[in-house]
């Protein structure tokens, strides 16, 4: 009774509030709600300690803690509605004068999602890039970096939209942008008038995670069909695994914050004591690209507030790509890493690199050996050091004990409008024989970048 004449007294209070305006009506709303749901979980709570005790109640509760946490996960990760009209406002390609053509396909679970594919005039003598989007917003939000990677790259680009993210259907997951993701391969492998040679798939963030899991999935042929493989992988900014990252911003950052509430430390700790199959979504991309020998481009924005370029790091040392490169940008944030002079020259120069290695391959039956291409800078402790990196580096091995002292930095200065390596950035070359009999290219010269 107490609670229902407390419950009346707000409903009185908030029918006041109500009237002054609809940003009002809004937090009344709210208020509701939550009040509802509090009441409810009350109530709840009461009956079960009245019919089955207080061990069994504590015992549940724990229950519910532990699940709440679980299911927390998902919540950070997928954010389909930041901004909040995500669900409803999407901008279309033609905005920016570009054909296009909008579809809804289904994925193997039967869950509508929608994309965008937008067409070169001669979209079959072309690549075909599958674009996979971080983890908020929608596809309409992308379109101005897809519209100069359409005009940089002379590519297609086929705009994919997560379900539950803009206008598509259902509910994210791990397992379901991964299908999501098939969808796309799949519509990219029925269609007339796409290069099935030249497929590409692009991820950032979020989206480097599933372009990862993909691409796992379908060169360990995890599937019971055959599936177009993509011709080369490009990851920005991504991370390692959820787990890395969850605990990367929640103790590395918020925890040690003097400002932090008493919910994000308690977060904090929770994490430090909770292993890895504990989290709901894991995209544990740093498990999952040792065996993947795609060629792969790896993009890493130094002023990432989210993603520490280290993490790419992990990913491109432990990646089993039969050729690869690894570029930073130093004023490159998490989302617009893309706006930094020579981003768009450093992807065409690589899908050129390994276009001019298919065609190598084509014309050789010498023995598979690739190069990984890594432009590298010194720090301020490294400077004065005085190493030939070309006789360091004869093998992968050498390679591991060197980037540990060498950080993996192209030096591309965006205070001027040249995309040209500072003077203090080298070029390392670094020779090693692929004899896995998945790689799609194959040559004896290694070029140097």
């Amino acid at each position: 009774m107490m609670l229902l004449s407390v419950k009346k007294m707000l409903n009185s209070i908030m029918n006041g509030i109500r009237s002054d305006s609809s940003r009002s009506f809004d937090l009344f709303r709210m208020i509701r709600t939550k009040l509802n749901l509090l009441i409810m979980l009350v109530v709840i709570i009461l009956v079960i300690w009245f019919v089955f005790g207080t061990i069994i109640t504590i015992v549940l509760g724990l229950i519910a803690i532990l699940y709440y946490i679980y299911s927390l996960c998902d919540k950070i990760l997928f954010n389909p509605y930041n901004p909040i009209d995500s669900r409803l406002n999407i901008s279309t390609p033609d905005q920016y004068g570009l054909i296009y053509e909008n579809h809804y396909i289904y994925t193997d679970d039967s869950v509508k999602i929608h994309l965008f594919f937008i067409k070169q005039p001669k979209p079959d003598q072309c690549p075909t890039l599958i674009y996979l989007h971080g983890n908020a917003g929608n596809v309409g939000h992308r379109l101005m970096n897809a519209y100069q990677l359409y005009q940089s790259l002379h590519c297609n680009i086929l705009l994919l939209e997560y379900r539950g993210y803009g206008l598509s259907e259902g509910k994210p997951s791990e397992s379901g942008l991964c299908l999501d993701a098939l969808a796309a391969i799949n519509f990219a492998e029925k269609s007339q008038i796409i290069d099935k040679s030249k497929v590409i798939l692009f991820g950032r963030s979020l989206g480097g995670a599933v372009a990862i899991s993909i691409a796992h999935r379908i060169l360990k042929k995890l599937d019971d069909h055959n599936m177009l493989r993509p011709c080369a992988l490009i990851i920005e900014n991504t991370f390692t695994s959820v787990p890395d990252i969850s605990r990367h911003l929640f103790i590395d950052i918020y925890y040690n914050d003097p400002n932090r509430s008493k919910w994000i430390a308690f977060l904090g700790f929770a994490l430090r004591l909770i292993p890895d199959f504990c989290y709901k979504s894991r995209f544990n991309s740093i498990g999952k690209i040792g065996h993947i020998n795609t060629p792969t481009l790896f993009l890493s924005g130094l002023q990432d507030e989210l993603i520490p370029s280290r993490m790419m790091v992990k990913l491109f040392r432990r990646s089993a790509a039969s050729y690869k490169e690894f570029h930073t940008f130093d004023n490159g944030s998490h989302n617009f890493t893309w706006k930094c002079s020579g981003y768009y020259e450093i992807i065409e120069n690589f899908l050129r690199t390994i276009a001019d290695k298919s065609r190598q391959a084509k014309t050789t039956s010498l023995a598979s050996s690739e190069a990984i291409v890594v432009d590298t800078r010194y720090i301020e402790n490294a400077k004065n050091t005085d190493i030939d990196h070309r006789e360091l580096v004869s093998n992968q091995n050498n390679f591991d004990n060197l980037i540990e002292t060498v950080p993996l930095i192209a030096d591309y200065n965006d205070d001027d409008d040249q995309s040209t390596l500072s003077s203090n950035s080298s070029s390392l070359l670094i020779s090693s024989t692929i004899t896995d009999s998945l790689s799609p290219y194959g040559s004896t010269n290694n070029e140097k970048q």
